[in-house]
């Protein structure tokens, strides 16, 4: 596997099964997980505006408005 968005898919799956985790544990084991994918996405892609530009292609703007 090396698609970066299944990486942030995955994460994200951990950080929701965190949230609902029975125990601060299992919660903490969850964290860990998403952690870890969250390390094998590159830089550029770890934030919010990065994920929905790629998703509906768009190219950011450089120009000032």
């Amino acid at each position: 596997m090396s698609n970066p968005f299944e990486y942030l898919t995955r994460a994200h799956d951990c950080l929701l099964k965190a949230v609902h985790a029975p125990n601060q544990d299992l919660r903490q084991d969850w964290l860990n997980a998403a952690e870890n994918w969250l390390r094998m996405v590159p830089q550029e892609l770890r934030t919010p505006t990065a994920e929905r530009d790629q998703s509906t292609q768009q190219v950011t703007s450089k120009t000032l408005h």
